[in-house]
């Protein structure tokens, strides 16, 4: 039995030989490959490499230009809301001086009407019936008192006047720097 058994053993040792020399064959092709994919590839992922960090530097360049745009339109923003105020103060300005013209030109009216009704003759008659020097130098006061009051009112209408063209100015201004 021992020749019998000899033959099988030799047997399987050729076929285990086989087997070793297929793999290590295969161990050797693998490792062959590997090297050469390892080779290939290195200059390939170097490539990667390049364009991954060309890519990065692309989107930092981007991501910049954007936070300048996003300031710009922010700063264009914030100039915006304060010529709006503007405009709104200006509007505001321009009720308040056509209220006081109004006013103003009231007071006037008032004292044409006075002046028209008293005519000039009571103006004289009054200093011609003071009955005293001190009573003429009181009247000729009083009726200093009243013309510049009188020029005091134009002289305020006028000053109004020129405010309210002033403030129409900026508002035109202002209304067409918003629409640029």
């Amino acid at each position: 039995m021992l020749a019998f058994a000899r033959p099988e053993a030799a047997a399987v040792e050729r076929k285990e030989a086989r087997t070793t020399a297929r793999r290590t064959s295969a161990h050797a092709a693998l490792a062959v490959a590997l090297v050469a994919a390892a080779l290939l590839t290195a200059p390939a992922s170097a490539d990667t490499k390049s364009e991954l960090e060309a890519a990065e530097r692309e989107l930092d360049s981007a991501q910049a230009q954007l936070s300048a745009a996003t300031a710009r339109w922010q700063a264009a923003q914030s100039e915006l809301e304060g010529l709006q105020d503007r405009i709104a103060a200006t509007r505001a300005r321009i009720a308040e001086r056509a209220s006081a013209i109004r006013s103003i030109q009231r007071g006037v009216q008032r004292r044409a009407i006075l002046a028209f009704q008293s005519g000039p003759a009571s103006t004289i008659d009054m200093l011609l019936s003071s009955a005293s020097i001190t009573e003429l130098s009181d009247r000729l006061e009083f009726l200093d008192s009243v013309a510049r009051g009188d020029s005091d009112l134009m002289t305020a209408l006028q000053v109004e006047q020129q405010r309210l063209e002033w403030d129409r100015e900026a508002l035109a201004s202002d209304i067409e720097e918003q629409a640029a």
